[in-house]
């Protein structure tokens, strides 16, 4: 019979020395994914841990464990807990369990207790960031439990291939164009958080339009961004935003929005926009493109799959009150 693991508060003596490892060990998450530059990683790293950490083991939702399997620690779990959600911020396996992580048969019996005290907690989902090469992380949400809530996906390099030959042209978003697609646009990303059930529906407005402001603080008109008007046989039919940011071994392109509009669906827009953002992207340098997309919209998925997009960081999320 396995032993179960238990979970006990980390000693206050040893919380500096697990910050800073827990710094390196997000940092080195988002770095070897590729999902961030080596300076972005840590900049991100460092800001979620100062802004969660910010009172030290006292902090208010932050709670800190040492997890040990028959007397023996082999990692350490942070758990934030604000109402009813909860988010695994960081699991990190110790030592020689860290090399075996895929193979640690402990890691299912572990969920269940993470789970266990997130619900004593008062949440009722719990949410895992899954990185593509976290095998600890990935043996944690492997129960049918935990769906997919969102991805972040890459198209590494980009390829060379040109949009087929077609009616579907991109064209600049003109200025009464972008102010009649503001509003529409940041309503609808309100509604695919608030399906996700992590935010309440003034959440979610709030964080579309803060997202929205951040991005485009000058409109159509802000560095690093082009937006896109898609036209077929004289109707407008969707919408392409790209932003671009240069990194240590090339410039990236990635897709702020993409979106065909109602009336003009299922008849392959979707997909001739997204070769014809390849082309932009190239045009403007890139040597590789990424998006994010909810896991509720399984369409899109299987498109991006299809033109080769593969998934680097997946949030997860189980309901704890099913």
């Amino acid at each position: 019979m396995h032993p179960e693991p238990e979970f006990r508060a980390l000693p206050p003596e040893r919380f500096d020395g697990w910050k800073a490892e827990t710094v390196a060990h997000l940092a080195a998450l988002r770095r070897d994914s590729g999902l961030r530059t080596p300076e972005v990683a840590v900049q991100q790293a460092e800001g979620i841990v100062a802004n969660r950490l910010g009172d030290g083991p006292a902090s208010e939702h932050q709670h800190v464990f040492a997890v040990t399997v028959g007397g023996r620690e082999i990692g350490t779990a942070w758990l934030e807990v604000a109402g009813e959600q909860a988010l695994l911020v960081d699991y990190r396996m110790s030592g020689a369990d860290a090399a075996d992580a895929a193979g640690n048969e402990a890691l299912p019996r572990i969920a269940v207790g993470i789970e266990r005290i997130a619900r004593e907690l008062g949440a009722t989902r719990l949410s895992v960031d899954v990185f593509v090469q976290d095998a600890a992380a990935a043996a944690l949400t492997r129960s049918p439990r935990y769906e997919a809530s969102s991805i972040q996906m890459v198209r590494d390099p980009l390829p060379d291939r040109e949009a087929p030959a077609g009616a579907l042209r991109l064209g600049p978003m003109t200025p009464a164009e972008f102010e009649a697609y503001v509003e529409p646009s940041v309503a609808e990303f309100a509604d695919d958080l608030v399906a996700t059930g992590r935010m309440t529906r003034a959440e979610a407005d709030a964080e579309s339009h803060r997202q929205f402001d951040e991005a485009l603080p000058d409109g159509i008109r802000t560095p690093g961004h082009a937006l896109y008007t898609a036209r077929a046989d004289g109707e407008d039919v969707g919408i392409l935003w790209l932003g671009f940011e240069d990194r240590g071994h090339g410039r990236h392109a990635f897709v702020f929005d993409v979106a065909v509009h109602e009336g003009h669906r299922r008849r392959g827009h979707g997909r001739a926009i997204m070769l014809a953002a390849e082309s932009e992207a190239r045009r403007h340098g890139a040597a590789s493109i990424g998006l994010h997309v909810f896991g509720v919209n399984h369409g899109a998925i299987a498109l991006y799959e299809g033109l080769g997009y593969r998934a680097l960081e997946v949030l997860r999320v189980a309901r704890l009150d099913a």
